[in-house]
Order: C-alpha cells, then structure tokens, then sequence
C-alpha cells in the first residue's frame, strides 16, 4: 500500500503542476507601443500633451483598460503626476489606438523653466507608468499591468511664441521671460 499512496501523491503533485503551469501561459500580457506625442491647443492655463499608443491583447478574450497612472517630467522635472480611467477595451488577439491626453498647466510648465531654457523650448520629456487592465470574470484577481515608459523631445517653443497664449496667460508670459529674457528676444 505505501508504494501506491506514493504513486498517487506523485500523480496528485504532477497533475496540480500542469494545472498551475498552464494556467499561467492561459492569461498573456498586454503591449503598449508609442504611436506618436503630439502638442494640443493651448488655452490660457496650460497645453495638453497628447499621446497616442496601440494597444496590443494576445488573448482569445477582450481586456478593458481600467486605469492609466503617469507621471510627465520635462527636463528631469516632474510636471505632472496623475491619473485617467480610459473608456477602451482591447478585442480578442486585436489592437486598438489610444490617446492619453495630458494636460500640462503654465503654471507646471514654470517649474521645469531652467530646462525649457537651456533646451531653447524644445525640452525633453519622460512619461512613465503603466496601463492596468482587467475583467473579473475572464481573469479573476489577477492583474494585468503594462509598463509606459517613452522619452522623446516636446516642441513647447511653439506654444510659447503663440501671441494669444502670451496675451491670455500671464503665467505663459512669465515662463516666456524665463526661457527667452523678454518676449521680444526670441
């Protein structure tokens, strides 16, 4: 009898390793790739940033995206830190453009200035942070998370060369003084 309860813990043992084996290749990790970052219209108080990504779901089932944390820094200055609940769900094995809009206050901008000025306005930026995804019913507590991390070069010279920014936005003239030492040294 000892032999066959040890061929049956064994039996047990390797039937719960495949099981627990297998069903973590069942649920795959979602991508995230860089489409492009793209300055938005200014207004008085600041300008969005927009970045636009393709999503990618290698899984036979659809994945809502839950939530976007993100941190913005210009310069090594971090200019936002923030949140956004994305209305978005990646089909099954499909991928999907999505837009994070980020929105950068003048008075933000003002904090990151040294930078914006040794860069001539077109200041270097970091977005880091991740997408959470996730449907209970299809993965239960498990949660799925993809990395953003993408570096590249903002043009923000443009929007503070923009007359109707510097006229509405005392904090747009003050960080235009900043970067170029008058608004009509540029």
């Amino acid at each position: 009898m000892p032999i066959m309860r040890q061929l049956a813990a064994a039996l047990f043992l390797l039937v719960l390793g495949s099981v627990s084996t297998g069903c973590s290749t069942l649920v795959k990790w979602p991508t995230v790739a860089l489409r492009s970052t793209t300055l938005g219209q200014a207004t008085p108080t600041g300008v969005t940033v927009n970045f636009d990504l393709d999503l990618t779901n290698p899984n036979a089932f659809s994945l809502p995206v839950n939530r976007a944390q993100y941190k913005l820094a210009l310069g090594g200055v971090v200019v936002v830190n923030d949140s956004a609940a994305p209305d978005a769900t990646i089909p099954a094995n499909g991928t999907i453009p999505l837009r994070i809009p980020v929105a950068v206050t003048f008075e933000s901008l003002l904090a990151a200035g040294e930078a914006l000025r040794k860069s001539g306005g077109d200041v270097p930026y970091n977005l880091d942070g991740n997408l959470e995804f996730g449907d209970r019913q299809k993965i239960g507590d498990l949660a799925l998370n993809a990395p953003l991390h993408f570096t590249g070069t903002l043009p923000l010279r443009q929007i503070l060369k923009d007359p109707q920014v510097l006229l509405q936005s005392p904090a747009a003239r003050k960080l235009a003084e900043q970067v170029w030492g008058g608004l009509f040294d540029r």
